[in-house]
């Protein structure tokens, strides 16, 4: 019974996260993203660049991928933590839009010590629970559970 309860509540707070995680790549409208890229330096060419891999991960992963590495790049350049974290978590959901489990659970693992140096925020609970799903896609349960009530601890 105590291991349905923990099925249900991951299967709930997972599903909330990814159906969020849609809604905000929705909202991002690529074309505008393009215009600004130009004018922008720093760490505000990075966010819209993360923020443009994070648009392009369901519908052109492979380009997404290609922005990701950048800001990454970019963000070690800068010293720029955040951005590198926000980078390896669009890796993660690229190749997971791909179906490729092992390069999306280790960005993931590479966003979560990122984000895990950073106070508690949205991107470690969100990158806690996509890795929650992926370990219980690849029928590893426990570590789903272990990855889930640590989300829910944030």
């Amino acid at each position: 019974m105590k291991r349905k309860i923990l099925i249900i509540l991951l299967c709930s707070s997972i599903l909330s996260t990814t159906a969020q995680l849609a809604w905000e790549m929705e909202e991002i409208n690529v074309d505008s993203l393009q215009q600004v890229l130009p004018g922008l330096k720093g760490t505000e060419k990075i966010d819209a660049l993360n923020k443009l891999s994070l648009a392009l991960c369901r519908d052109d992963p492979d380009s997404s991928i290609t922005i990701a590495q950048n800001t990454i790049a970019l963000s070690k350049q800068g010293s720029y933590v955040e951005g590198q974290g926000d980078g390896y978590f669009n890796l993660g959901m690229a190749y997971a839009f791909m179906d490729s489990l092992k390069p999306s659970i280790i960005n993931y693992l590479n966003a979560l010590r990122i984000y895990e140096g950073i106070e508690p925020s949205n991107e470690l609970a969100e990158t806690l629970l996509e890795l929650s799903l992926l370990n219980w896609i690849a029928g590893r349960y426990e570590t789903a559970r272990k990855y889930c009530s640590k989300a829910k601890d944030i």
